[in-house]
């Protein structure tokens, strides 16, 4: 993603680091404003959803510890699905 120089300043101004950016834009609620640009904001709505879905993989991470999947490098496709013995 390209940030404008404007941004680059008020973000430094704002305490606004790259990773809060990305996150805004990749989890927030989009709205259409004047001027042709959108403006991306983490609603109450979006927050919820996003604890639902970290206490969700919490709840799933002992049991994917003991998991392990196998990829192609060339084709990226999943080759198989184990259980770990240790």
């Amino acid at each position: 993603m390209h940030i404008s120089k404007h941004a680059k300043i008020r973000c430094q101004q704002r305490g606004f680091r790259r990773d809060y950016l990305d996150f805004i834009i990749n989890n927030g609620s989009a709205e259409s404003k004047p001027g042709g640009v959108v403006e991306y904001r983490l609603r109450n709505k979006d927050k919820a959803r996003i604890q639902s879905q970290l206490k969700r993989q919490l709840q799933s991470l002992d049991k994917l510890s003991k998991k392990a999947v196998i990829v192609s490098y060339a084709t990226g496709e999943v080759v198989t699905a184990y259980n770990l013995t240790r």
